[in-house]
């Protein structure tokens, strides 16, 4: 089985949702056969993001990482 780690970012600028993140989440109602997923919402300040990004793909131990956004 597949590893995949999903990242989406957060709302930003008042707004209720992020489209990249609601993308993410649908995503992972119906991973594909053979795929297990960790999703990750990543904060949109860039060093922030940077350093939540490197953390899960360790924690996770994921082989593909896919950013939307």
């Amino acid at each position: 089985m597949t590893h995949v780690l999903l990242t989406g970012f957060e709302p930003f600028d008042g707004s209720g949702v992020n489209p990249s993140w609601q993308a993410v989440r649908l995503a992972a109602t119906t991973p594909p056969e053979g795929v297990s997923l960790t999703t990750v919402m990543l904060p949109v300040v860039f060093h922030d993001a940077i350093a939540r990004l490197r953390a899960a793909v360790e924690e996770s131990g994921a082989e593909v990482v896919v950013c939307v956004g």
